[in-house]
């Protein structure tokens, strides 16, 4: 009875069964029917098993992509030198842009058809594994699909190829999927913005409709730009929000730019500057300098004296050292988004807590005069001796962890 639902097949059949038992009771007598979707029929036992295969398939899709995603986007970084002399040999924008969406659409297309091949066979595969314990239907290879992500390979592939490469926070290079109010952040890319290196005069700019950032339309300042670069303060006015669209707009240049992202907002997301023993160092968490190596990140900072901390000039035992704090959100009293901060320096709440176990103690977190308001000074008291380097163990802001977990001033 085609389009009959189960319950009324089962209840006709039952009462063409009790006739039959009734007409021929010596033969249907104890015989009833049964009746089962097609669908069961077709596929038995395996229909779980096989919702949970291809929910495995789809995390491990999502996983693939995530770190192909990744793996374009470093490329993309480390690539920055090469895009940069290609253009200073006399490449355009558009030409640079073409060779990266060709190679990202290439890649993205080889390991489609390398994919539908694994899938080709690995099919065959399970089918013959699986139809030793499964009633399964004859099974065959859909070319629709397989041409569905061919396609949907393509426009991943020029999807990862965006102009606006990564977001990293400059005071460490720690790539970011959200940001702080007033935090700092640089944007890397193939072609950003004109080649020549800028630096606004008064060391601030504001974004415009032809060249700029802007966070849910809110304009941000421009503290830095070059072909592969520019560097922005995220504005104060966001504060609040759970997510902002930042859109990247360049029409000053021969292959114009207009993209936008989504982004997580942060409350804070603290960072201490580093210096460059700790950003060059091969091994993550500690510090090299002077063929010395030692544990911890080393920041940047200044001795009582003013000059550079570092190995060859260390801190004196029980002197004040000054260290440079950023992504610290907003704070009391409020700061401007985009202001150069005026001297005397200002305590700023709340103030940075050095960890336990530690080895400085803070005198104050303030702003820093001459400098953009997303930068703040930390004064710290550098230990009382004993020769050893001092360590900030697991400093925290208003109850947020740095991301560096054991910062290191040389000190002896």
């Amino acid at each position: 009875m085609p389009g009959a639902r189960i319950a009324a097949a089962r209840r006709d059949l039952d009462a063409v069964s009790k006739r039959l038992e009734q007409a021929f009771p010596y033969t249907n007598r104890g015989r009833g029917v049964n009746v089962l979707p097609l669908q069961w029929v077709a596929v038995g036992d395996a229909r779980t098993p096989l919702l949970m295969l291809m929910g495995a398939s789809v995390f491990v899709l999502l996983t693939g992509c995530a770190n192909a995603g990744n793996l374009t986007l470093a490329r993309g970084i480390a690539r920055g030198r090469e895009l940069a002399v290609r253009s200073a040999l006399g490449a355009g924008g558009v030409r640079i842009v073409r060779q990266v969406l060709t190679e990202s659409a290439a890649l993205a297309l080889t390991a489609a058809v390398l994919g539908a091949a694994l899938a080709f066979w690995g099919s065959k595969l399970l089918v013959t594994a699986l139809a030793q314990s499964f009633a399964l239907p004859k099974v065959t290879f859909d070319w629709t699909l397989l041409a569905l992500a061919a396609l949907i390979a393509l426009v991943s592939g020029v999807i990862c190829s965006s102009r606006v490469a990564c977001l990293t926070d400059p005071a460490d290079n720690a790539q970011l999927s959200s940001v702080a109010p007033g935090q700092l952040i640089s944007l890397y890319g193939a072609d950003l913005a004109p080649a020549a290196p800028y630096t606004p005069a008064g060391g601030v700019a504001q974004s415009s409709n032809t060249f700029g950032v802007f966070f849910n339309g809110i304009p941000a300042p421009i503290l830095y730009s070059s072909g592969q670069q520019i560097n922005v303060q995220v504005p104060y006015e966001i504060a609040g929000a759970s997510t902002v669209q930042m859109q990247v707009v360049s029409q000053q240049i021969e292959s114009p730019v207009s993209e936008t992202r989504a982004l997580g907002v942060v409350e804070r997301q603290p960072a201490i500057f580093l210096s460059q023993a700790a950003l060059a160092s091969p091994f993550p968490g500690w510090s090299a300098c002077g063929g010395v190596t030692a544990l911890g990140q080393a920041a940047l900072a200044l001795n009582a004296d003013g000059t550079v901390n570092d190995c060859a000039n260390p801190a004196i035992a029980g002197s004040a050292v000054t260290v440079f704090l950023g992504g610290f959100g907003s704070v009391t009293p409020a700061l401007g988004t985009g202001v150069i901060a005026s001297g005397p320096a200002a305590a700023l709440a709340p103030s940075l807590s050095a960890g336990p176990f530690t080895g400085a103690t803070v005198i104050a977190t303030a702003s820093l005069p001459g400098s953009i308001t997303g930068v703040a000074q930390v004064r710290l008291q550098a230990g009382g001796g004993g020769g050893g380097n001092v360590l900030l163990n697991g400093p925290t802001l208003a109850g947020a962890s740095l991301r560096e977990r054991v910062i290191l001033i040389w000190t002896r």
